[in-house]
């Protein structure tokens, strides 16, 4: 019999997966995974700007009958070390599209020793397999249980709810990055199979500099920045998955895969000034009779950090990934306060979060619900604060589009621009002197990236 290929690929936002490699070889069947570089993003890592990279420690493959009963699983290791050898299963090797590098790619073969998709169908060719594919990091904040203990025999099923480990879920860290996708294959002589894994999780990214001087009555000043949603879900479902293209983020999904919401206000990042600044003394704008805290004693946290960036001096920088989450009806979805102390109760100025008009209009958003028919489907029109946190989706205070690594070992290495208006195709933080709304950009790393708005 000719043998089949099957592709899959990891994706940071929706696109067609390039061509399996042409399999010539007889009673073969071949798999290929390919991760793309110019939007795909890593697993596991801290979220540092907007910038794409690739880092997938592992990606578990499991192929399940009509029955949902698993007839093949394999999990590649090493996802990012640079075996290039076809039927090693360890490791990937770079890939090109023609002469650009287009990510990473491994081959390798199942048997039809090992499993026979035609013979175990019956020679029924209109017979169905289900495909899966997960890529997460080493040592994941999730309970990946289910993933990783999946063998052959056992039931699997998409629509996977999973949570963090215990005691994982706290500021900073109510989220971590991971890839999934599926699709289905016929049983038949010539086998391919594309899988796109697109990232699981929303992000957001706060980059933020003429913070304003602010005191409460009794003298205390505002030293904290606490990025406020109105809602958190504690599990993902890994479901629904999308396995087209989405370029420029047309057609882009609108889908929130959070579950067990709480309802509650959460605080999902917080900056402690002093981490940013060696002092926090006024500097008085006599124009305007207000006071932002002076960039003179700014310092760049990295410093005292293993890893170095860059960032603009004057300015302070946080960013977490969350799961997605449905609106709460009244409530601003985001708030960024100013308190002066770490919880966030002695509030002295906030600015709300708002969504440029364009991500408003209406659209058919996709929600888990669970049940029978796990997924609803409804026509929603967000308002410019109050709207859904979607999966995929990147919402951005200021404009980081370079993680840009200080390299301390290079003297060359510059120091952080110190121009306060910066060109907006790179940093870009944005400023909350004298304003009441931050607005929400769009770029297409991510399937939408949102430069948000402050109100």
């Amino acid at each position: 019999m000719a043998a089949g290929a099957m592709l899959v690929t990891s994706c940071a936002s929706e696109q067609e997966m390039p061509n399996a490699p042409e399999n010539n070889g007889a009673d073969k069947q071949i798999i290929t995974l390919t991760v793309e570089n110019n939007n795909s993003t890593r697993a596991g890592r801290p979220l540092l700007s907007s910038e794409a990279d690739q880092n997938i420690d592992f990606v578990k493959v499991i192929i399940t009958d009509e029955a949902d009963k698993i007839v093949w699983t394999k999990t590649i290791e090493n996802w990012n070390g640079n075996n290039t050898t076809p039927g090693v299963e360890a490791g990937s090797g770079e890939y090109f599209n023609g002469n650009v590098p287009y990510g990473r790619q491994t081959s390798f073969e199942i048997s039809k020793e090992e499993v026979n998709f035609l013979e175990l169908a019956g020679e029924d060719e209109d017979y169905k397999f289900h495909i899966y594919a997960v890529g997460y990091s080493d040592d994941s904040a999730y309970n990946l249980t289910a993933i990783e203990n999946a063998t052959v025999d056992k039931t699997f099923t998409a629509d996977l709810a999973i949570a963090l480990k215990a005691g994982m879920a706290q500021k900073e860290n109510w989220a971590e990055e991971i890839f999934a996708g599926d699709a289905e294959f016929a049983a038949s002589r010539s086998i391919k199979a594309n899988v796109v894994l697109n990232r699981q999780v929303a992000g957001t990214i706060g980059y933020m500099h003429e913070i304003p001087y602010v005191t409460d009555e009794e003298g205390n000043v505002g030293q904290y920045l606490h990025l406020v949603a109105s809602n958190y879900c504690d599990q993902l479902v890994l479901g629904n998955f999308v396995n087209a293209d989405h370029a420029n983020n047309a057609g882009s999904k609108f889908v929130v895969n959070g579950t067990n919401a709480t309802n509650e206000k959460q605080i999902i990042y917080t900056i402690n000034l002093n981490d940013w600044f060696k002092t926090l003394t006024p500097l008085v704008d006599e124009q305007t009779n207000s006071s932002i805290i002076d960039p003179a004693n700014w310092k760049n946290k990295t410093d005292n950090e293993p890893k170095h960036y860059h960032f603009v001096k004057g300015s302070v920088f946080a960013a977490s990934f969350l799961h997605p989450f449905k609106k709460v009806t009244d409530v601003n979805t985001f708030r960024l306060i100013l308190t002066t102390d770490a919880a966030g109760e002695n509030e002295v100025a906030h600015w709300d979060v708002t969504l440029s008009g364009a991500q408003t209009k209406q659209h058919t958003l996709t929600c888990f619900v669970g049940g029978k028919n796990p997924w609803a489907e409804t026509l929603n029109a967000d308002t410019k604060t109050i709207y859904n946190v979607l999966r995929n989706n990147l919402y951005s205070i200021g404009n980081k589009p370079h993680v840009d690594p200080k390299d301390p070992t290079d003297p060359e290495d510059p120091d952080p621009d110190p121009n306060p208006t910066p060109d907006p195709d790179d940093d870009d933080p944005t400023p909350l002197n004298n304003k009441q709304q931050i607005t929400i950009k769009v770029n297409s790393n991510w399937e939408v990236i949102h430069q948000m708005g402050l109100l």
